[in-house]
């Protein structure tokens, strides 16, 4: 290429250069979108932040194919408190994500607080979300969490629970229930980490402490002509069974198979099941001895009757 052609060569680039730029811009142009990336605070190994637990927003503007190629979790905000121990910092925060993207975030610094980290097991238990039978208890497993995070705000934690509604039926409950982490005051406490953080109730589990229960004989048919039954007795009397929320309130007694006395001269002795319920369930043995003291019309009462 001869020299005075130079500076036409050199035109003739730069003329091609902005065309395909400005084509390419018609064709593929910038967009703009702003997201909320959460903060990660890089601390020294066996510190964990006591706050902040804010988000940090980012514009993003690049091409539209690769706007349409970013996902959220391409972007990353950082704040360094790593040059503290256990205090307080203002900590510059960075932002990345595809190099391809321009980014401009808010803010550009965090007040960071550190503090040790701990571990720490904590009681587990099942509380009621409507007023429900006195006694009514729940089985769960495990019977303690695990919680973790700054030492300061793990300390705070009495006691996790999940919240059960005892107005509705068992199975119109969620399967799974979000562990909540409560103060001694009864106030939430947040920002922890919690193992397991989801748990199963067992349905068979809910029920109410063991009740005693009246047992109520149930007989059928009639004493020959010229007898009545005088008295109807029933050991054990009482018997203890569990019963779900739901039938606490409508169950007082349990009825026995029935017993016959169609024809009976003499006093019936037998030993019978007691019935019961569906979800009702007795403690121990579920049969008991019944005596039917059968008299003739007009007979005195008997002592001890």
């Amino acid at each position: 290429m001869k020299r005075k052609d130079a500076p036409l060569f050199l035109f003739s680039f730069v003329l091609t250069l902005v065309t395909w730029l400005y084509v390419g811009s018609l064709f593929d142009p910038a967009k703009s979108k702003e997201f909320n990336v959460p903060l990660t605070i890089d601390a020294r190994p066996g510190y964990v932040a006591v706050y902040p637990t804010e988000t940090v927003t980012v514009v993003v503007t690049g091409s539209s194919t690769s706007m349409d190629r970013l996902r959220p979790q391409d972007l990353r905000a950082v704040a360094n408190a790593t040059s503290i121990d256990d205090g307080s910092i203002d900590a510059n925060i960075t932002v990345t994500g595809p190099k391809d993207l321009d980014l401009t975030y808010s803010p550009k610094t965090a007040r960071v607080r550190l503090n040790l980290e701990k571990e720490a097991r904590k009681p587990f238990a099942v509380e009621f979300e409507r007023p429900g039978p006195d006694g009514v208890v729940a089985q769960t497993v495990p019977a303690k969490v695990i919680v973790r995070g700054p030492a300061s705000v793990v300390e705070r934690v009495a006691r996790a629970v999940v919240g059960y509604d005892l107005g509705k039926d068992h199975a119109e409950q969620p399967s799974e229930w979000k562990v909540r982490l409560l103060a001694k005051d009864g106030e939430p406490v947040t920002t922890l980490t919690v193992e397991p953080d989801m748990v199963q109730i067992d349905a068979n589990a809910l029920a109410m402490a063991p009740r005693s229960l009246v047992v109520s004989p149930v007989t059928s048919g009639q004493p020959a002509a010229g007898f009545r039954v005088a008295n109807i007795s029933v050991k054990p009397s009482l018997l203890k069974a569990q019963i779900p929320p739901a039938l606490a309130a409508s169950i007082s007694s349990l009825s026995t198979s029935p017993i016959l006395l169609d024809g009976a001269r003499a006093d019936v002795v037998t030993k019978v099941s007691v019935l019961t319920p569906d979800g009702i369930k007795v403690v121990g043995d579920s049969t008991v001895d019944v005596t039917v003291k059968i008299v003739p019309e007009g007979a005195p009462p008997r002592s001890g009757q």
